[in-house]
């Protein structure tokens, strides 16, 4: 089907019952922002095995609610749909293992406004969505126990994720950092893997009860609130991409190496020298500021073998009530073995606080250097 609206375009509706039913929308164009021009409402049920139903090239100045309900290893796509003023709320429901529903393209203009995504989903079923922005995005809901995969977002703002409907055997992915203000995520009992976004994110997690990643790929993805952080297993874990995170160097081992795996130090209290292989510097004195943490580093650490260049390393200490994730970026012209003998430009930037956590309760397993 192809078709054009000089003023609006309609409700669309489709209901595809039976096996292999298929229907194709190709190209629906009614976008000038100018004068309004919209596409309504659009619902889809595909029911039975081989049942499918294709849109792409569909483009208006706004664009209704989407509602998706798939059955029987039914499989619904959507491609290269954008709104230049409002894209409607979209909501997805799977019934079946093997339904598939995926997105991909998708967007509206830098100032246009996105509604909630809502989305249910079967065990063995998956819904994808592909990269997507928009200047405001509303709220993210997951249930069910299959699995949902997001690319990567981008635009001012998501007014909320929420995973608490999400089962045991769920999962689900999105990439948060070209979202600039933080987000709240409210975590579920699947496992979740989430790149932080550049603002103050919030997370509440399920201890004891979830798997969950939370990955930085540079150190200005502001100060993460994490809140029921799991220490002590793998099933929490921080991700740090090594070639990028920190200063131009990347994150280094204590030999000046670049960073392979998690090591961690001993709980240091006093002078301390840094073992061949450490990535993490683990502080067991408290402090209350950054910059006191900072001057303990400078005047207590010493490395496994002298430093040429800049390099960053992961640094943790704690406050007294919470833990908090931090990176040492040390900037040099000059070798040194310790931070204090050389001509070292140093700082200490906060990535993540770990709600209720103690340093030494952390393990190698919570941290995953990639």
């Amino acid at each position: 089907m192809l078709a054009s609206a000089s003023a609006a375009f309609g409700n669309i509706s489709l209901d595809l019952q039976g096996v292999s039913a298929e229907a194709r929308i190709h190209r629906i164009d009614a976008n000038d922002a100018a004068t309004g021009m919209t596409i309504g409402a659009i619902t889809v049920m595909a029911s039975g095995a081989g049942a499918s139903a294709s849109f792409e090239g569909m483009s208006a100045s706004a664009i209704g609610a989407i509602t998706v309900t798939t059955d029987g290893s039914a499989n619904v796509a959507f491609a290269s749909f954008s709104a230049s003023a409002t894209l409607g709320n979209i909501t997805i429901t799977t019934r079946h293992s093997g339904d598939t529903v995926t997105f991909t393209d998708f967007a509206t203009t830098a100032s246009g406004r996105m509604g909630d995504i809502v989305i249910n989903a079967t065990a063995g079923s998956d819904v994808a969505f592909g990269d997507f922005g928009s200047s405001g995005i509303g709220l993210i809901k997951v249930a069910g126990e299959g699995a949902v995969t997001f690319g990567s977002a981008s635009g001012n703002r998501i007014n909320g994720i929420d995973l608490r409907g999400v089962g045991s055997g769920g999962s689900f992915t999105i990439d948060l950092s070209g979202v600039s203000a933080g987000v709240v995520v409210d975590g579920g009992l699947g496992t979740s893997s989430i790149v932080s976004s550049k603002g103050d994110d919030e997370f509440y997690l399920e201890s004891g009860r979830g798997a969950e990643s939370i990955r930085y790929q540079t150190a200005s993805q502001g100060t993460d609130i994490i809140v029921k952080f799991e220490a002590g297993t793998a099933d929490d874990q921080l991700e740090f991409v090594a070639a990028t995170f920190g200063t131009t160097g990347g994150l280094m081992d204590a030999s000046g190496e670049a960073a392979v795996t998690a090591q961690l130090t001993n709980g240091i209290t006093a002078a301390y020298a840094l073992t061949a292989g450490d990535t993490v510097i683990v502080l067991a004195t408290g402090f209350d500021t950054n910059a006191s943490a900072l001057d303990f580093l400078d005047n207590n650490i010493t490395f496994k073998t002298a430093l040429a260049g800049e390099a960053s390393m992961l640094v943790v200490y704690g406050t007294g009530t919470d833990t908090v994730v931090a990176v040492l970026d040390i900037g040099t012209a000059t070798s040194l073995t310790t931070l204090a003998s050389g001509s070292a430009v140093l700082s200490l930037t906060q990535v993540a606080v770990l709600s209720g956590v103690t340093p030494g309760a952390l393990v190698a397993a919570n941290f995953e250097i990639v």
